[in-house]
């Protein structure tokens, strides 16, 4: 993104979807990531709707991953701090970007919340929602998934 900046060139939101979305980094590379992309204001939209409501439209499924965990640790989740009207949107996926790559939106969130073992229920009203259900006692983040090329390495 530097390179970016020293052309004139401000990193957006397109940008940083793409980096975050085509990146096998560790995830502490992606998370500093995605901090930077909040700290540009990139994803104004995010908490738009109120805090306890993540909102993932237009983030590729690689900044919603990122997006995700950045979330949960906001709200207190791993603490058990969080209020109980935890809620992502994602949509139905109908005006899904043209350009997207890979799996849906809606696949992407569902398979990082099993990934961090975290419970959740569709809102009967509305599919393209999900509600965070309140976590086991004494369950705590996992550790991240090890990358591709760290598998079967010693």
């Amino acid at each position: 993104f530097s390179d970016l900046q020293l052309a004139a060139h401000q990193p957006d939101t397109v940008s940083f979807n793409a980096v975050l979305n085509a990146t096998d980094a560790p995830e502490k590379v992606m998370e500093e990531i995605f901090q930077e992309a909040l700290e540009s204001k990139a994803y104004p939209w995010l908490l738009a709707r109120g805090s306890d409501l993540l909102d993932l439209h237009d983030l590729s499924p690689g900044a919603a991953r990122c997006a995700i965990s950045w979330w949960l640790d906001q709200k207190g989740y791993w603490s058990g701090r969080h209020s109980l009207g935890l809620e992502l949107i994602f949509g139905l996926g109908l005006l899904r970007k043209s350009w997207a790559q890979g799996p849906p939106l809606r696949t992407a969130v569902l398979q990082r919340l099993q990934q961090l073992s975290v419970p959740w229920a569709v809102v009967e009203s509305n599919a393209g929602r999900v509600r965070v259900l309140p976590r086991a006692k004494g369950k705590q983040r996992p550790p991240p998934p090890p990358r591709v090329d760290d598998v079967g390495s010693t």
